[in-house]
C-alpha cells in the first residue's frame, strides 16, 4: 500500500500530534481536505491497488495556486524535529512541483513552506526538512519551531497546471510520535500461502477445561485444519465453520482456529489490520495473555512460569459480541496484587463497516500506561501500576469463538464466516527518531545526500559499529569499523528519512540522514 506520510518524526512520548488528523484515513472517508482555487478534492480507489482508498487532488489549470488544506487539532509541533515525509502519485510523465505549507504559527513565524520536484511516473516518496524552511515574505531560510495550525498542499504552485494527483493515508501501526518505530516481529502474509507460517504461529487446539471444553460457554472446537486457518491473497483467514467435530471424545457443532504467536514481548505497540466476521453468534478476538499462564495446549507452556489466569494478565485489544457488530470492546482482566481478587476494566467504542473495511486494532503498552486504539484513536487507557500484572512477557492470540458469553445465540442458518487479517506487527519503543544528547559530537555530510556521505566523530574514540535504519526500525545496513571517519555509499537507498547509529567503545550516537 502507498501512504501519504505527512509524518513528523517528533519526540513527544504519549503526546498525539494531530489526534483528529493523523493518521489520514481515507478508507473511512475521514480527513477530508478543503479544496480552493478551482481545485477539487475527493476519495477514490487507488489505481495501483483497488483494495485501497486514496485522496485525490484534481487541478483545473485555471489558477496559479490551486490546492487543499486541513486544519490541525491539536496543532503540528516543530519543537523536536522538522522532517516531513509523504508519498505522491502522478502518471502525467513530467516533473511535478509539490509545495507543502504550514500556516498559523504560535511562535511568530510567517507561513513556512518547502517544495520538491517529483517525476510523474507513479508513486514517489519525498522527505522535506523544515529546519531549512522558506518563509513567505522573507529571504533566506528559518529553522522553525512551535505550533502550526494548518497544512496546505499545492501541486504546480505558480503554474497553470491541470491534472489528477493522488495522496494516501498515514500508516496506522506507524505512530512515530510515540517512538514505537522499532519493528521487532511481524507477519505481513504477503509472501506465502497455505497454512500460517509455522515459525510464527502455533495452533492451540487442546481444550483448556479438562481437555474437552473451552471457557465462557463457547461452542466450538479449535483445529489446525487448513479449512479453519489459511493464508491467501496477502491475508490470513480464520474461518468459523458449522460442522460436527469430535475431539477427545467430545463433539461440537462448530470449528474454528485459535493462533498463538511464537513471539513473546514486554511493552511495545501491536497493530493488527483486520476485517471482522459479520454473522450473529461469532465472537472474534485479538488479544494477549501473559506468557507465564501455562495454559493447556498453548505455545509457551511453563517456560515463563505457571501462575494461571487471571494472575498472568489479559489484554483484549479487540473483541466483538455476537449480536451488535457496531461496537468493539477493549478490556483488561487481572488479579489485583493488593487484594488478590479478580478485577476487570474496559470499555467499548463504535465501529462501522467492520466486516467489509479493514480497520487497525492497536495496543500501546508501556511501564506507565496501557492504551487500546481503533484506527489510531485511543478509546481506552489505564495507568500501569504494580498492583496489576502487566510487567511480564505477553503473546498474541487471534481467534473466532462461537456462542458463549460474548458470542450469544448462534442462528440456526449459520454456515461459516471469516476474520481476515492483513498484517500483525509488534513494535518496541526505541530512540530512533531521537537525535540524542550527543548529536553535536557527530557530523554527517553532505546531509541531505544523494550518493556518498561521510560520518565523522569529534571524539578521540574510533567508530566501532555503524547501522542505517529506516523509519519503521528496519536495519538496512550494519558494519563493523575501526575508524574516526566513515564513507558510505547510499545511492541504492530510496529517497526518504533514515537514522544513522554509530557506536564507539563507550558511546552511542544517533542522527538523522535525508536521502535525496
Amino acid at each position: 500500500m502507498k501512504y501519504l506520510r505527512l509524518l513528523f518524526i517528533l519526540n513527544c512520548f504519549l503526546n498525539y500530534l494531530w489526534s483528529q488528523d493523523l493518521p489520514l484515513d481515507f478508507e473511512n472517508n475521514q480527513d477530508l481536505f478543503t479544496a480552493f482555487g478551482n481545485c477539487e478534492f475527493y476519495i477514490q480507489q487507488d489505481p495501483t491497488n483497488n483494495s485501497n482508498m486514496v485522496g485525490v487532488i484534481q487541478n483545473s489549470g485555471s489558477n496559479l495556486y490551486e490546492g487543499i488544506y486541513l486544519d490541525l487539532t491539536p496543532a503540528a509541533n516543530f519543537d523536536s524535529s522538522n522532517i516531513i515525509q509523504f508519498d505522491f502519485f502522478s502518471d502525467n510523465g513530467q516533473n511535478n512541483t509539490i509545495q507543502v505549507k504550514f500556516e498559523g504559527s504560535d511562535s511568530g513565524f510567517g507561513d513556512a513552506f518547502l517544495e520538491a520536484t517529483i517525476p510523474g511516473n507513479g508513486w514517489s516518496n519525498v522527505a522535506l526538512d523544515f529546519s531549512q524552511s522558506n518563509i513567505i515574505g522573507e529571504s533566506g531560510t528559518e529553522n522553525i519551531n512551535g505550533n502550526f495550525s494548518r497544512i496546505a498542499i499545492f501541486v504546480g504552485p505558480n503554474q497553470l497546471l491541470s491534472g489528477t494527483f493522488l495522496i494516501d493515508n498515514v500508516e496506522g501501526g506507524e505512530n512515530l510520535s510515540l517512538n514505537f518505530n522499532n519493528l521487532v516481529w511481524s507477519d505481513e502474509f504477503d509472501d506465502y500461502s497455505g497454512e500460517p507460517d509455522p515459525t510464527k504461529w502455533h495452533h492451540q487446539i487442546v481444550p483448556i477445561i479438562n481437555g474437552n471444553s473451552w471457557a465462557n460457554g463457547e461452542e466450538q472446537h479449535y483445529t489446525d485444519n487448513i479449512s479453519n486457518s489459511y493464508v491467501s491473497n496477502g491475508s490470513l483467514k480464520i474461518k468459523a465453520v458449522k460442522e460436527n467435530y469430535n475431539y477427545n471424545g467430545v463433539t461440537k457443532s462448530y470449528t474454528s482456529a485459535r493462533l498463538n504467536s511464537k513471539f513473546a514481548f514486554k511493552y511495545g505497540r501491536v497493530d493488527v489490520r483486520a476485517k471482522l466476521p459479520s454473522s450473529a453468534g461469532t465472537w472474534p478476538a485479538i488479544w494477549t495473555l501473559g506468557a507465564n499462564i501455562n495454559e493447556i495446549g498453548n505455545y509457551f507452556g511453563d517456560t515463563y512460569g505457571s501462575v494461571g489466569w487471571p494472575n498472568c494478565g489479559e489484554i483484549d485489544i479487540m473483541e466483538q459480541n455476537g449480536w451488535n457488530k457496531n461496537i468493539t470492546y477493549a478490556y483488561l482482566h487481572y488479579t489485583n496484587a493488593n487484594t488478590n481478587i479478580y478485577e476487570n476494566m474496559g470499555t467499548t467504542t463504535p465501529i462501522t463497516d467492520s466486516s467489509e473495511t479493514y480497520h487497525i486494532y492497536s495496543l500501546i503498552w508501556t511501564e506507565d500506561v496501557i492504551q487500546v486504539l481503533l484506527d489510531d484513536n485511543v478509546f481506552f487507557e489505564r495507568e500501569n501500576t504494580n498492583i496489576i500484572p502487566y510487567d511480564n512477557l505477553h503473546y498474541i492470540i487471534l481467534n473466532i469463538a462461537m456462542g458463549g458469553n460474548l458470542g450469544g445465540v448462534i442462528p440456526s442458518d449459520f454456515s461459516q464466516d471469516v476474520m481476515e487479517i492483513d498484517y500483525v506487527r509488534v513494535y518496541e519503543q526505541s530512540n530512533l527518531g531521537l537525535e540524542n544528547s550527543l548529536v553535536d559530537e557527530i557530523r554527517i555530510y553532505p546531509n541531505p545526500s544523494s550518493n556518498i556521505c561521510y560520518i565523522e566523530l569529534n571524539d578521540l574514540e574510533p567508530i566501532k559499529y555503524l547501522s542505517i535504519t529506516d523509519t519503521k526500525g528496519k536495519t538496512l545496513l550494519s558494519k563493523v569499523f575501526n575508524f574516526h571517519e566513515v564513507q558510505l555509499d547510499i545511492s541504492l537507498l530510496k529517497s526518504g528519512l533514515y537514522f544513522i547509529r554509530t557506536e564507539t567503545p563507550t558511546k552511542t550516537f544517533i542522527k538523522r540522514l535525508i536521502k535525496k
